[in-house]
């Protein structure tokens, strides 16, 4: 399990959300985001607007290749400003999360000693 994140412009919202949905998808969610990037920064990147849509999609490590090809055969999505995806693997979030929950038990282990 991967969570694949999308960050796309908004009017892409509805056909990235399709591509990665004709897939195994055990939950997706869309949230609408507003960047800060400089106008360099967003020329340097060729980005139109710092408006876009985050879309958050738990799929299958195995879904993951063929929803890359998906995206690149369906939509512009090399076009420069079009957007970015990635994946983060599961486990790697569940041992993040872990290391933050007894790294703050330690902390307050120690406040309680003094």
């Amino acid at each position: 399990m991967k969570l694949l994140v999308t960050v796309i412009p908004k009017s892409e919202v509805e056909a990235v959300s399709a591509i990665i949905g004709s897939r195994r998808v055990d939950c997706q969610t869309a949230l609408v985001a507003e960047g800060t990037a400089t106008s360099e920064i967003l020329e340097m990147m060729s980005l139109a607007t710092t408006e876009r849509v985050v879309l958050f999609s738990l799929v299958e490590a195995v879904d993951v290749a063929a929803i890359y090809a998906d995206l690149v055969a369906q939509t512009d999505f090399l076009k420069s400003g079009m957007g970015v995806a990635f994946t983060i693997p599961i486990g790697a979030m569940a041992r993040a999360g872990l290391e933050a929950l007894f790294d703050d038990s330690r902390e307050d282990d120690h406040d309680v000693r003094r």
